[in-house]
């Protein structure tokens, strides 16, 4: 039967002893972590009083609490330190990823656009290589495509990403064999990577968006995708605006 936390004794009960409830906290030393609110009632002894003894043996609690809530206020700090860095990372990153469409948004024409996001988005992202693969293309105009677009055979986006994956997040622990397919003569400089699965309309080609580090954790599996496929869906928006719209309406 677990023990009872409480002021009261049952009537008729006689009340414990001294002893008796030391001992049943020596053989229960775990009792203050199911009821930690009885460390800060409980009144410990001052390290320095005279107890008639020559203080062998004595067990400071004092020092001990002190210790304890030393130590949780420490994990307390790191746990915040850690909160903040995140939260500063993602607005950060947040805020990257809106210059990006900006950038994009502001394209005068389709060739503009491939330059803004095969050049410009790099440096607004602060990554090193971005690629724009698209499956058969034969519905893009030929020329922007023989300078700035990689070309992959039908089929190939779902062989690399996998059949209805949209984001693929890959630092330098994960093996990534088709970099050069994705990125040409910059898969070299990557360590890490995101691929995102764009298609401006149902009917039309599909394809990646590739975006590629020399960090080697710029990018890693754990990491959230929102603000990662928010671009992508801007960066169709913009395609299907240029190229698709008219056509398709």
């Amino acid at each position: 039967m677990a023990a009872k936390a409480d002021d009261s004794v049952e009537r008729g009960s006689p009340a414990p002893t001294a002893d008796q409830v030391a001992g049943f906290l020596r053989r229960n030393p775990g009792f203050l972590l199911q009821y930690p609110d009885l460390a800060t009632v409980l009144q410990a002894p001052d390290r320095f009083a005279e107890s008639g003894h020559d203080g062998a043996g004595v067990i400071d609690l004092q020092r001990y609490m002190v210790e304890r809530l030393r130590s949780d206020m420490d994990q307390v700090q790191v746990r915040n330190a850690r909160l903040i860095d995140t939260s500063r990372e993602n607005l950060v990153g947040q805020r990257r990823i809106h210059e990006g469409v900006l950038a994009m948004l502001g394209a005068g024409s389709f060739e503009q656009l491939i330059e803004v996001v095969t050049t410009d988005l790099a440096i607004h992202l602060d990554i090193d290589v971005v690629s724009i693969c698209i499956e058969s293309a034969k519905k893009l105009p030929e020329a922007p495509l023989r300078h700035s677009l990689m070309i992959m055979d039908e089929g190939m986006v779902d062989d690399v990403m996998g059949v209805g994956i949209e984001c693929v997040l890959r630092d330098a622990g994960v093996a990534a064999p088709d970099r050069e397919l994705v990125f040409g003569a910059g898969a070299g400089l990557i360590d890490s990577d995101a691929l995102l699965r764009i298609q401006p309309h149902p009917s039309t080609p599909q394809g990646i968006l590739a975006l590629g580090s020399r960090e080697p954790d710029k990018f890693s599996p754990d990491q959230g995708t929102e603000l990662l496929l928010f671009l992508a869906r801007c960066f169709e928006l913009c395609l299907r605006t240029w190229v698709f719209g008219r056509a398709l309406e």
